[in-house]
């Protein structure tokens, strides 16, 4: 199958809304991706013609901050999610000298992923989920200017 990586469209939002749906406790409105695709970065990832997974991200001078990354839950541990975050390293390591997100500390699965990719832990938010309370982990990677 061919995999293809692009900018997210808004025709994209009905089956990212539902890959939302299935990944996450609090998941994203509608407008939230909306303003993704308008005022800032989000890619879609396609496996053949099917939404895969994607990314979404603001820039802010020197920084970037992952804002969601999802993967359909049928297409886990396929290197779907490891295809995202590095697409996305490449295109910001040479302006930016940070690259971050916030992770749930209860998601293991996902700080590995990061680990991989070279994140170390940077800080914590506390409580930073409502439902249930739960502490955000702080990953970052960092690269020199």
């Amino acid at each position: 199958m061919k995999i293809k990586m692009r900018k997210t469209e808004e025709a994209d939002l009905p089956e990212i809304m539902e890959i939302e749906k299935m990944s996450f406790r609090e998941p994203w409105k509608k407008i939230s991706f909306e303003e993704e695709i308008r005022d800032h970065e989000s890619f879609t990832l396609l496996s053949g013609e099917e939404i895969a997974g994607y990314i979404c991200g603001w820039k802010i001078l020197d920084e970037y901050n992952i804002t969601n990354l999802a993967v359909r839950p049928d297409l886990h541990r396929r290197g779907y999610a490891d295809l995202l975050v590095s697409n996305l390293i490449n295109t910001h390591k040479e302006d930016c000298r940070l690259i971050y997100l916030e992770v749930r500390e209860s998601n293991i699965a996902a700080q590995n992923l990061y680990r991989k990719k070279g994140f170390k832990i940077i800080g914590i938010r506390r409580n930073y989920y409502l439902n249930p309370e739960e502490d955000a982990i702080i990953m970052g990677i960092k690269f020199p200017q």
